[in-house]
């Protein structure tokens, strides 16, 4: 309850700030998922480009989850590597396309002791990852029936392309916009690479708003429709999601970032791990460079319990070149 009223006023303080015009997003574009919700095109975090903008950004997740009901049986233990390259370009002073590629390995990682000796410095549940082999690789669903997928070895490959095309409300770079965006189910659908369905995505994010003198804030919603996907879970037809953030300006260049991801349950499923809302904590240290450069720095852990990866880091890369006029 207390996460639940903290989350609360923090949006509404975020809502009621005054707005700020400036030139970059505050939203960062970290949105890890637990091994199955990754194969769903849930979108990250709309980005803002003045003219076109190379991003390359790597994560790495650990998650450790699993349960079991008349009709359902889930584990998902091990690692994800993710290698993002998305190209943002302005097509006008309203108007702006983004393109993400994604490359994918899983394997059995090298997180889980480390984890085991977190959660017990702090009395964080452990979610029987004792009992478990560690940095041992196996994701694995199955139905009733008959839908399933596993996953045992050490697999590489390519995921699914999303596209999107996003408008500026009054034109300006730091005002408030619209996103419409899909994504395209062409990766291996057999494993954990790709769903293969075409989900198609809308969603609004508002201008960067300033709280404090050194503070701004700003946050999004959105809705996703999921195609109809074979081997998993049954999936519900409209998926909300939005993020929350806000960002401490320690200087001109240098800004920490706390945001809050959540996402209504991707599947009709009783367990607890699929059919719940999920939300996702995220910090993050932005550096802005010279040169149109910035990097980024973040950790995120699942705040609902088993509805995220229970530790994810990224290390992200962006280049600007060019600016609209």
């Amino acid at each position: 309850m207390l996460r639940y009223y903290v989350c609360c006023l923090f949006s509404l303080s975020v809502c009621l700030c005054k707005p700020l015009h400036a030139d970059q997003g505050l939203l960062i574009q970290h949105r890890s998922a637990q091994p199955i919700a990754a194969l769903i095109g849930l979108p990250a975090a709309a980005v803002r480009s003045e003219g076109t903008q190379f991003q390359l950004s790597i994560e790495h997740s650990n998650v450790f989850m699993g349960g079991a009901s008349r009709t359902e049986e889930l584990l998902l233990d091990g690692e994800t590597t993710a290698l993002y390259a998305r190209l943002s370009k302005r097509l006008s002073q309203c108007w702006q396309t983004d393109a993400a590629l994604v490359f994918l390995s899983h394997d059995g990682g090298f997180l889980d002791r480390p984890i085991e000796t977190w959660h017990g410095i702090f009395g964080l549940p452990n979610a029987f990852r004792d009992l478990a082999e560690v940095d041992s690789l196996e994701y694995f669903y199955q139905s009733s029936d008959g839908a399933g997928r596993r996953v045992v070895s050490s697999e590489r490959g390519f995921g699914d392309i999303q596209l999107s095309v996003q408008r500026f409300q009054t034109c300006e770079q730091g005002a408030s916009l619209w996103r419409a965006g899909t994504k395209l189910g062409i990766a291996a659908d057999d494993g954990f690479f790709g769903s293969g369905s075409t989900d198609f995505y809308i969603d609004w994010q508002s201008s960067r708003r300033q709280l404090t003198p050194r503070f701004d804030g700003s946050y999004s919603f959105g809705l996703l429709a999921p195609g109809k996907a074979d081997n998993l879970p049954k999936q519900n037809s409209i998926v909300a999601f939005g993020s929350l953030g806000t960002e401490f300006n320690w200087s001109s260049s240098l800004s920490i970032i706390a945001q809050l991801d959540w996402h209504s349950p991707f599947f009709d499923s009783s367990l607890v791990e699929l059919g719940r809302v999920a939300g996702q904590f995220t910090l993050a240290l932005r550096k802005k460079l010279k040169g149109g450069n910035a990097i980024e720095v973040s950790f995120a852990e699942d705040i609902v319990t088993d509805t995220a990866p229970d530790f994810s880091v990224r290390l992200g890369w962006r280049q600007s070149v060019g600016r609209r006029q």
